[in-house]
Parts: structure tokens; sequence; C-alpha cells
């Protein structure tokens, strides 16, 4: 049996905040890392290029270049992440003020509990179909309406 730690029980809030803690240095130590390896290729990609946009042009050094359009690109990514949750938020507000207007689920549960229980029916009977052999199927009340015959 493993050796259950005061710090690896899970009711246990000390240890979860230690491990945040943990998971904080390692995201700071990534991104430190990253940080280093994005300005050794800025500093290694100083020739200068001609960029042109929508009529604008002017000169930069390609490591400059690159990480402005990296940066554009991560900002489209995002704005695009935003818009997709707002509209989840949107879709969940009304979601929850429809629900609002229904009974509480203990009043629903109350009603479904004396609601008399269906009856259990063959998966091959036909509407109407009683189960015996020489029975007529009847089509489903309404459906005339929908399916015209001729």
């Amino acid at each position: 049996m493993a050796d259950r730690t005061p710090t690896n029980q899970p009711g246990n809030r000390e240890g979860a905040s230690a491990s945040r803690t943990a998971m904080i240095w390692i995201f700071t130590i990534a991104a430190l890392l990253l940080l280093v390896l994005l300005i050794v290729f800025i500093l290694q990609n100083q020739d200068a290029v001609m960029v042109r946009y929508f009529g604008l042009e002017g000169q930069l050094p390609l490591g400059v270049a690159l990480l402005i359009a990296a940066v554009a690109g991560g900002l489209l990514v995002a704005a695009s992440g935003v818009a997709r949750v707002t509209a989840l938020r949107i879709k969940a507000r009304r979601e929850a003020k429809r629900q609002a207007g229904r009974p509480a689920s203990g009043a629903a549960q109350r009603d479904a509990a004396e609601a008399p229980a269906p009856e259990a029916r063959r998966l091959d009977a036909g509407a109407g179909d009683t189960g015996t052999p020489g029975a007529a199927a009847e089509p489903p009340a309404g459906s005339r309406d929908r399916f015209p015959e001729g």
C-alpha cells in the first residue's frame, strides 16, 4: 500500500497549495527559458527585411518581424477564444433563465414518482399493435395529417 502522508491526502488543503506553488514555479521557469530562446532568436536574426502590409512598407530586422507576426497570430487566437467563451456564457445564461421558469428538481421528481409507469412494449410492435399475430397495425394518432396518402 502507498504511504499516505499528510501532503498527499485528498482532503488536505496544505498539500494542494504546495503543489500549486510548485506548478507556478515550473511554469515561471519554462516561461523564462522560452523568453531566453526568443531573445537569442531575435539577436541571431538581425538582417533587415522589407515588410509590406496593406500598402505600408518598411524595413525591420527579421527576428522582430517574425515576433510581430507571432504576437499578431496569438492575438487573433485569443480574440476567437474570447468570442467563443462569450457565446457559451450567453447560451448558459439563456438556458439558466429558461430553466428558472420550470419547477424545482425536487418538485419534478415528486411529479415523476406520482405518474403511472408506462406499459412495456415489444420493440417489433407497430403503433396500435397488441402483439397478437392477426392484429392490424394502426398509424399513430395525427400521423395521417402529417403524411397524406396519394
